[in-house]
């Protein structure tokens, strides 16, 4: 319910790490009998290229590799048209390029998955209706299956103040390997864990 509705014919790209994020989408496109293109890394000529010539239909990047193809010479001149779904993360958007991106890729075609490794794929999820106005300095709201408060001092946090993000969800992880005090810090018995991350709902 949180990623996305792949078909036979859909094919994703990959150039970032696939023990992270971009490799959580590997086998629901086996799965769903959808193709996996892979490289070696990212480089935006190579990247464009093979969107092209693959037929890409997602692609996975960091807001720093969306700005790369937007400022790259030949953007306009490579057919991107197959395009459906440009997936972002990992690090904050900068207003400007995701702006930029819209104009350029389409409002429909943006998804944002914040999440973290404790916590994979997705806490939230910023869907391509709600990517306008004040709502793109936002993460999204909670994945289906995600539990989330915000806490000031152990305290729920009131509407529209920041608190920290903890999280229970059935897909964290048990803790750290040979960490018990950094564990017992951030998992809880009744299985919060708390991300570090402030957020005001």
């Amino acid at each position: 319910l949180n990623l996305l509705p792949v078909l036979p014919e859909d094919s994703m790209l990959h150039s970032a790490s696939l023990i992270h994020a971009s490799g959580t989408f590997v086998l629901p496109f086996w799965l769903r009998g959808g193709k996996t293109v892979i490289l070696p890394g990212f480089s935006p000529d190579t990247f464009l290229a093979a969107i092209e010539q693959y037929r890409v239909t997602s692609i996975n990047l960091v807001p720093t590799m969306i700005q790369m193809l937007l400022e790259h010479p030949d953007i306009d001149k490579r057919d991107t048209s197959s395009l459906q779904r440009i997936i972002y993360g990992a690090s904050p958007m900068p207003r400007a390029v995701i702006d930029r991106a819209i104009a350029r890729f389409g409002q429909d075609k943006f998804w944002q998955y914040y999440g973290q490794t404790e916590v994979p794929l997705c806490i939230a999820v910023l869907r391509p209706e709600d990517h306008h106005g004040d709502l793109l300095s936002a993460c999204g709201r909670p994945a289906a299956d995600v539990e989330i408060q915000l806490l000031n001092d152990g305290v729920p946090a009131k509407q529209g103040e920041p608190g920290e993000i903890v999280v229970r969800a059935p897909m964290t992880v048990a803790g750290y390997f040979n960490a018990p005090t950094l564990t017992a810090d951030t998992f809880k018995p009744e299985g919060w864990v708390h991300t570090r991350d402030v957020g005001i709902f």
